[in-house]
């Protein structure tokens, strides 16, 4: 599965987003953070329905989260935060989950090799952005992003709680 933090650009505005599946995994890493003692493990089921996400795609981002150490799954139980969870930064998130490539310098309009990539204004640009948005997101701990009064993660939700 790839994952990608990518641009929207429109006809006033550019945007940037993470995907989907990005968006999902900081999701159910605030949702678990947020977990009271005695709730226990929380299934992935119940973090879908309180995140709401497809269930399917959520449980792909939990694998992935969980060979990088951000949880701890039990079959048929639930997951919990891994040990990395507690210290971590959004970009090592995006890392884990290959969000933002293998470290490659990418650019807006093309992929991969470029035979301009040495003189082209813009893939520098890309370079200097990509570069500055690691920075930024690796400063901004786990256990800093926003949740509702029940300790429900609402910065990804599609609908307020």
């Amino acid at each position: 599965m790839e994952f990608a933090v990518f641009w929207i650009f429109g006809t006033h505005n550019m945007q940037l987003s993470f995907d989907k599946v990005t968006s999902y995994a900081l999701c159910a890493l605030n949702r678990l953070a947020h977990a009271s003692a005695g709730e226990g493990p929380l299934t992935a089921s119940r973090i879908a329905t309180e995140c709401e996400v497809p269930e399917a795609v959520l449980r792909k981002a939990l694998l992935a989260l969980g060979h990088a150490g951000f949880v701890a799954g039990t079959r048929g139980v639930g997951y919990i935060l891994g040990p990395r969870a507690r210290q971590g930064s959004v970009l090592d998130v995006t890392d884990a989950l290959n969000a933002m490539g293998p470290g490659g310098r990418g650019c807006f309009v093309k992929e991969g090799p470029c035979p301009s990539e040495d003189t082209c204004p813009i893939r520098s640009v890309c370079g200097e952005i990509r570069d500055s948005l690691r920075r930024r997101l690796a400063a901004i701990p786990l256990a800093s992003l926003p949740s509702d009064g029940r300790g429900f993660p609402f910065c990804f939700r599609k609908s307020a709680a």
